[in-house]
């Protein structure tokens, strides 16, 4: 089993909802950080430009003169002047050059420019105020709100297989944004599988720890909460390489129902891109994640990831909790930014308890979570994500980045030598 640190290795999580990293949305209810803030006031900034540029000039703006201590070049200089036409724009400053032209005299009302000026001010901040608390999120839910969490939504019941469903797979998943796939992996794949993944996640931290350049070529921010910012790391997400074992069971993965149901789900058969492969492990004693979903919510699905099973997964062992339905329930979503209590109390979830080589197939607009993993063994699972056909954002947790362009159709069929 892998020895956990006694302090982390790799960086804490990033601020997530800028681009996609597993896990990284976080609660509803407090403020952003400043790298947050100071975005925020740059885009004020922009927005108030970009309203005087719209907004008309009353003639009465140009009725007072402002004199600016520009002579004695005043002859020779470039030439600024304010259109005094009743509906010029606010910003139509006309700076032009030329050797012969004088500078004519800027004639601005100052104390109706300031009113203008507060006035987009407040409109501003009433419409940042009103937009979704996503934009405000903190980094990660504490120890006590991802416990509350669990707590409300109690035991939940078992993930049904897909075959007891009584639907077609891929409308199983369009409905549900959850099925599971029993028998994707063979055990004994996924048995050897699990053994190269710890030794591999041994090695990449001694790497990370010597060299942190590294980090982000070995290491995915996963959501974690943290009882102090001294807590061991106990949930990791590593970059599978591209070596035989991995690709041996990738491609048994996809040549089974998951792949079939993946070509059916992402709008684009095999030419689905993949963005995803990686191990998400979770020592004993992690701690739940708390509900979140890993792109938000959109009309069309963005991502399909699939957790496979590399040991049994217990109700002990932090099996992955899914909120059914959520992915097609802006109503859902918003109730749980603004009410996240009473959504929980009242919602119905499902967890993923798995056999060794068991597989689910989930909508990345789902609500879900980690639970904590309480017993005396390491979850490890194995993850593969592709992208739907209406999905543009990157490919954010694949070993060797953007030089590794892989599609579904190629780990089907390519052999060991991508």
């Amino acid at each position: 089993e892998i020895q956990v640190a006694s302090r982390p290795f790799g960086p804490r999580p990033m601020m997530g909802g800028l681009c996609f990293q597993r896990g990284l949305r976080s609660p509803p209810g407090a403020t952003a950080r400043p790298r947050q803030q100071k975005r925020l006031w740059l885009a004020s900034a922009l927005a108030i430009a970009l309203c005087f540029q719209v907004l008309p000039v009353p003639r009465c703006l140009a009725s007072r003169p402002l004199h600016a201590k520009l002579a004695p070049h005043a002859q020779a200089g470039p030439r600024l002047a304010i259109f005094e036409e009743e509906q010029k724009p606010l910003g139509a400053l006309v700076i032009s050059a030329a050797s012969d032209v004088q500078l004519l005299q800027a004639s601005v009302d100052t104390s109706l420019l300031l009113a203008a000026v507060a006035l987009q001010m407040a409109l501003l901040a009433v419409i940042v105020a009103t937009q979704p608390r996503s934009l405000r999120r903190p980094v990660a839910w504490s120890v006590e709100d991802a416990a509350e969490h669990q707590g409300l939504l109690g035991s939940g019941r078992p993930l049904p297989a897909v075959d007891d469903l009584g639907l077609v797979h891929s409308e199983a998943l369009r409905q549900l944004g959850v099925v599971r796939v029993p028998g994707a992996l063979r055990a004994e794949a996924a048995s050897n599988l699990r053994t190269f993944v710890l030794e591999e996640l041994a090695r990449s931290c001694v790497e990370v720890a010597a060299d942190p350049s590294l980090t982000e070529h070995r290491l995915t921010n996963v959501q974690m909460t943290h009882a102090s910012s001294e807590a061991p790391q106990t949930r990791w997400e590593l970059k599978l390489p591209l070596e035989p074992l991995v690709l041996d069971a990738v491609r048994e993965v996809l040549c089974g129902p998951v792949g079939e149901l993946l070509e059916a789900s992402t709008g684009c058969a095999g030419e689905s891109e993949l963005c995803e492969l990686s191990a998400l492990i979770a020592a004993p004693g992690a701690a739940p994640q708390g509900v979140h979903e890993d792109t938000g919510f959109s009309k069309d699905p963005a991502l399909f990831s699939t957790f496979v099973a590399l040991q049994e997964v217990t109700h002990d062992m932090g099996p992955t909790r899914f909120l059914p339905r959520t992915h097609i329930d802006m109503s859902a979503h918003a109730r749980f930014a603004s009410d996240w209590k009473g959504f929980l109390k009242d919602a119905d979830s499902s967890v993923g308890l798995l056999k060794p080589g068991d597989a689910t197939i989930f909508d990345s607009r789902l609500l879900h979570c980690g639970t904590g993993n309480s017993a005396e063994t390491t979850r490890v699972l194995m993850c593969l994500t592709f992208k739907h056909a209406s999905y543009s954002g990157p490919r954010y947790s694949v070993r060797g980045g953007s030089s590794n362009t892989l599609r579904l159709r190629d780990l089907k069929f390519v052999g060991n030598d991508l």
